[in-house]
Formats: C-alpha cells, sequence, structure tokens
C-alpha cells in the first residue's frame, strides 16, 4: 500500500522548488539553468532558450550532457559539476569554446555552484556568459 498524501506533499514540494528555481532565473538576462543533483535540468531562462534557439521540452528534465544532442557533453564541464556534487565547490569562469548545430561557433564563460537548500532539495545553479568576439 502506497500513502498517497506523502505522494502528494512530495509533489507539491518539487512544484515549490521548480516555481521558486523558475522565479529566480528569469529575473537575469544571462542564459541559465537550474539542475538537480542528477544533474537533469529542472529549469532554464528564457535567455538560455532565445540563446541556444532551444525549447522547453528539449531542455527541462534532460541531463544537461544530452542537450543539443549531446552538445554539452564536454569532459571538464562534468568534471567540474561532479565536483560540485562530491566537494560542495563551486566553479567559475570556465571557458568553453565549441561550435554549435544551431546557432554556430561560440565562446563562453560558465558559472556554477549549489544554491540553498529549499524544501530538502538541493540545487545547482548555472550561469553562462556569452564572450564570443562579433
Amino acid at each position: 500500500m502506497v500513502d498517497i498524501d506523502d505522494l502528494k506533499r512530495n509533489r507539491a514540494q518539487l512544484i515549490e522548488v521548480r516555481d521558486y528555481a523558475k522565479a529566480m532565473v528569469e529575473t537575469v538576462g544571462s542564459p541559465m539553468l537550474v539542475l538537480n543533483l542528477d544533474l537533469q535540468v529542472m529549469v532554464a531562462n528564457l535567455s538560455f532558450y532565445e540563446t541556444f534557439q532551444v525549447l522547453p521540452a528539449q531542455t527541462e528534465q534532460h541531463l544537461i550532457f544530452e542537450l543539443g544532442n549531446g552538445e554539452w557533453n564536454i569532459t571538464k564541464l562534468r568534471s567540474l559539476l561532479e565536483e560540485i556534487l562530491t566537494s560542495n565547490t563551486q566553479f567559475q569562469n570556465f571557458e568553453i569554446e565549441h561550435d554549435f548545430r544551431q546557432i554556430g561557433h561560440k565562446i563562453m564563460l560558465i558559472n556554477a555552484g549549489k544554491m540553498p537548500v529549499l524544501s530538502n532539495t538541493q540545487m545547482i545553479l548555472l550561469a553562462i556568459k556569452n564572450i564570443t568576439p562579433n
């Protein structure tokens, strides 16, 4: 037998966390992602969708390394994110230079770190700055 009240409470907490994360990242003009501890995208902001020309259905609930048909599967990025998970660290100004299928060649700086725990849920905030010369 399953306690349906617990399931409803857990679902309500997850919705609360998602809405909190979404409200926070939408106020920033730079592309941002909120990841869960499995490194799945919980939320991306409008700037992310516009910059990378993707849709929420192609982004949310997907591992970051699966985005853009694996374009984000970058060994050093994977290593830095795993270090955040295991060592509670953060990183700043990690430079990525990549040819994206949708948007072409880009040079970006990425910052990431854990967010404060909300409703027993830990999240990672990832911010992206495009530094590609014009």
